[in-house]
């Protein structure tokens, strides 16, 4: 993260955050806070792993069409909760969403995640207002 860590010394946002902009990252998990949306890509990652891994373990290659439609369940989630915009072309040809997904779950486990996702949304609403952009 781009952003200095709160240490709590009573820094004005001008101190803690850096001009440059957001990573890939913080742009993530801006889009990705509603907890309905956060289930459908629990189901989406599920997919992903468990179309990759099933039909080594059964044989029946029949469930690699989980792993083919996984990233079309996470854009519709996107879709259905309104929470951020994907395209399905980024949900099934970017693979650093699997990455930020996996990611994302790793750190909601070790309640870390929604502190993220405050820093970032506090980053963003800082470089829109030092940078006149709307938000």
């Amino acid at each position: 993260m781009t952003s200095i860590e709160n240490t709590g010394n009573g820094l004005d946002d001008s101190a803690r955050f850096s001009r440059e902009p957001l990573s890939n990252w913080e742009r993530f998990v801006i889009r990705h806070t509603k907890p309905s949306n956060l289930g459908i890509h629990f189901v989406s990652f599920l997919m992903f792993w468990g179309g990759l891994f099933i039909p080594l373990i059964v044989g029946d290659y029949r469930w690699l069409g989980l792993f083919f439609i996984s990233g079309l369940m996470g854009a519709f989630g996107h879709w259905v909760t309104g929470d951020g915009t994907v395209s399905p072309k980024e949900a099934t040809r970017d693979p650093q969403v699997v990455l930020f997904v996996t990611l994302m779950f790793l750190k909601i486990a070790k309640g870390t995640y929604f502190r993220e996702v405050e820093e970032a949304k506090k980053r963003y609403r800082y470089l829109c207002d030092t940078d006149g952009l709307e938000p």
